[in-house]
This record gives C-alpha cells, sequence and structure tokens, in this order.
C-alpha cells in the first residue's frame, strides 16, 4: 500500500455500539493512517448512502471501507482485501468470510455453479455481499441510479418473505448494472453477537437472544421443586 491510504473507512452507528469494533477500527487506522466517517442515524441505508457521497465528494479515495458496528478484524484483513481489490481492476466490491449472527451459516447469497466456476486463488463471484468489512470501488458507483439503498415491501404490502431490505438493494442494483461483486475466503472476519449462559450441573449452557425470545428458557435450566 502507498504510504498515504487510498481509502477511507465508512460506518453506520447506533448510540449504543461495541467497544470492541471500534478498538479495531482505531487499531486499523493508526496502523495504517486511513480517516473514518461515523454516521448516526435512524435509518441504516440513509446513513450509509450519504457517507458513500460524503467520500466521493471529498475526492480524495479511490475506495470506501465500510465495516459494521459488530465486526471483528484487525490491520492484516484490511491489506489483505485491498491487496486483491488493487490487483483486479474488475473488482467492484470485495467480501471476507463472516457467519451470520446467530447462525453456522456465512453472509453469502451466492450461485454454487458461478462461483465454482469463477473461483480463482481464493476470490469468486457472489450475487449479493455484505458490509461487516467491505472495500467498494468508488468509481464503481458513479453511474448506479439514486438512492443506492431503497427497501420494498413483499407483494402483499409487508415485510415479511419477498421483501427487498436496502443492503440487497443496492447489490442488486451493482449486479443489474454490470458491477462486479467477489467475496474471498483468505479473509475471515468475526461477528459480534449476544447470547444468554445458563449455569449447569454438567457446566455452562449457551442460548441465542432469539432462540430464548421464542422457545423460551432450555428447560435443563428450570428448578424442578
Amino acid at each position: 500500500m502507498s504510504k498515504k491510504p487510498n481509502f477511507t473507512a465508512l460506518m453506520s452507528v447506533p448510540r449504543v455500539g461495541w467497544i470492541e469494533t471500534f478498538g479495531c477500527l482505531n487499531r486499523a487506522s493508526r496502523d495504517l493512517g486511513f480517516e473514518s466517517i461515523i454516521v448516526q442515524g435512524v435509518f441504516w441505508g440513509h446513513c450509509i448512502e450519504n457517507g458513500f457521497e460524503e467520500i466521493i465528494r471529498r475526492g480524495e479515495s479511490k475506495y470506501a471501507l465500510v465495516a459494521d458496528y459488530d465486526s471483528v478484524f484487525d490491520t492484516d484483513d484490511i491489506l489483505k482485501l485491498h491487496e486483491i481489490i488493487e490487483a483486479d481492476p474488475t473488482i467492484d466490491a470485495i467480501c471476507p468470510y463472516q457467519v451470520q449472527r446467530e447462525s453456522n451459516n456465512l453472509i453469502v447469497t451466492k450461485d454454487e455453479e458461478e462461483a465454482g466456476n469463477t473461483y480463482r486463488d481464493g476470490v469468486f463471484d457472489i450475487k449479493t455481499g455484505h458490509f461487516g468489512l467491505t472495500l467498494v470501488r468508488l468509481s464503481a458507483l458513479d453511474r448506479l441510479p439514486r438512492p443506492l439503498f431503497h427497501s420494498t415491501p413483499d407483494a402483499s404490502g409487508g415485510w415479511r418473505e419477498g421483501k427487498t431490505c436496502d443492503d440487497i438493494y443496492f447489490w442488486d442494483q451493482m449486479r443489474q448494472y454490470s458491477r462486479r461483486i467477489c467475496m474471498t475466503d483468505k479473509v475471515r472476519i468475526g461477528h459480534l453477537q449476544l447470547f444468554i449462559t445458563w449455569p449447569l450441573q454438567k457446566g455452562p449452557m449457551h442460548q441465542y437472544i432469539a432462540a430464548y425470545h421464542q422457545y423460551g428458557r432450555p428447560q435443563e435450566t428450570k428448578v424442578v421443586q
């Protein structure tokens, strides 16, 4: 990487967030010397789009490094992502491996055959990415119609199966306008999440928050009178 980084970090944050993630961002910023734009607001898509436009307006960066407020990463992760996208001008966005919260699944929607056919040196094409720690080539946004982020309801006008969320809309637009979205298995970042630890005779039991709300406390934790 050149002495002056050619990217600006971008993060949309709530009022209360993970200190660990800010530690990751601060350490990487200290190591590499990049600037960060932190945007706060009710709507995530509005914040990220305003951040993109601000970075573009400044005209000093080639990429935006978009990070989620609950990701865990280090300087080497950023350097590797930067190395990959700099080496291939056809890549418009590069995402690392990250696991969904309360799941064992990767955050990726991909066509298995397409991914297999495009896999080269740990990089493959995907249909939709994520913003856990993602480098986006700013020139790829030049002729994309605005808004970049937009939610649309399902066929019944609700927000259940069939809806399109802000982030998926962005990736769909990127694909529609022939932008190339990639993921690499050479960079793997963490995902912070809350869970409940219950004390049992045989040792602690962990339960995701969503499971607690759906099913209640585990039967093993109920005290028998």
